[in-house]
């Protein structure tokens, strides 16, 4: 488990949107919270953070449900996800379509 700073958590512990998810990951509070914190702000730093909970969502997924993968790409892990039947495939494949035109 990754060391928080008790700040950064009690900051994010008062977010009524993400502060419970605490109790699961601890970093997902923290980047969904700064992400709410950050969006009229810093919205690429927001975006940032998204990308951050987004991968610690599909680690825990994955971790979860014993989905074996070898990559370390969250393309791919999205891809395990897929094909577990952890993840429905239309929306899985709408996310990697968004995540591309983001990158470019």
């Amino acid at each position: 488990m990754t060391a928080i700073d008790e700040d950064i958590l009690s900051a994010a512990r008062g977010s009524s949107n993400f502060g419970m998810l605490e109790e699961i990951e601890p970093l997902l509070a923290v980047y969904g919270a700064g992400a709410e914190a950050t969006l009229y702000t810093d919205p690429n730093g927001a975006l940032v953070k998204c990308r951050q909970f987004a991968e610690v969502l599909a680690e825990q997924l994955l971790r979860r449900t014993n989905t074996v993968m070898v990559s370390s790409k969250q393309v791919d892990r999205i891809g395990a996800l897929e094909s577990s039947g952890v993840l429905p495939e239309k929306p899985a494949t709408r996310r990697r379509t968004s995540r591309k035109a983001v990158s470019v």
